[in-house]
């Protein structure tokens, strides 16, 4: 166990760099969904009844939903993972749709009552928090794994052996899918668990609604 946490630790530090690219994203589009949350409310309120009705295919809270929650979330930070060898390009959507998803509905939050919809800054930290403490971050390092397979075999470094750069990279990414898939397993039991019980003392037992 202590060499499985200390080869993930050494992920995180051989990313560093990465990680730091794949936060820049994810903070762009944070900038970019505020300023949509702002100016086009209307536009991010389709985008939360989206997300209300998809989710409300959801199976109930229990391992079922733990598992559909896992699969959901592995196949996506799988993808931008590994489709990073396509320049960078999936990692580089994910964090820019992950920060503007997050920051644009945290502004029709604090707005709430403006816009027909029921629930606070408070339900979004109480619903988030507990399991985004690990999922967010694993998906950062996910992106940045992308990242690196996608960008570090085209820089200049890399010349004379550009080949062989990105298969390491990419053989990398391959070894790092079985903590990614723990990680986000043990954010999904959280999410499915831990997060329903969280909502219902903090804020009731009905926290959401989108009004029409």
């Amino acid at each position: 166990m202590k060499k499985l946490i200390s080869y993930y630790q050494q992920l995180f530090l051989d990313h560093k760099n990465w990680l730091l690219v794949a936060v820049g994203w994810f903070a762009l589009g944070g900038c970019f969904g505020a300023v949509v949350g702002v100016l086009w409310p209307d536009q991010v309120m389709g985008f939360i009844k989206g997300l209300a009705e998809k989710y409300a295919h959801t199976p109930p809270a229990g391992f079922s939903a733990a598992l559909w929650l896992f699969l959901h979330n592995f196949l996506s930070a799988a993808l931008c993972m590994l489709l990073g060898v396509v320049v960078g390009l999936a990692p580089v959507f994910e964090m820019v749709a992950n920060g503007f998803a997050i920051f644009s509905v945290m502004v029709i939050a604090l707005h709430g009552g403006h816009h027909g919809v029921g629930f606070s800054l408070l339900f979004l930290v109480v619903a988030i928090l507990p399991h985004g403490i690990i999922e967010l971050p694993t998906t950062i390092l996910a992106a940045a794994i992308g990242l690196k397979i996608g960008w570090a075999w085209l820089s200049p470094s890399a010349e004379g052996r550009r080949l062989q750069v990105l298969k390491t990279n990419f053989i990398a990414g391959l070894c790092a899918l079985p903590g990614i898939a723990s990680l986000l397993f043990a954010a999904a039991l959280i999410e499915a668990f831990v997060t329903p019980c969280l909502i219902h003392l903090v804020i009731g037992p009905s926290p959401l609604h989108v009004g029409p």
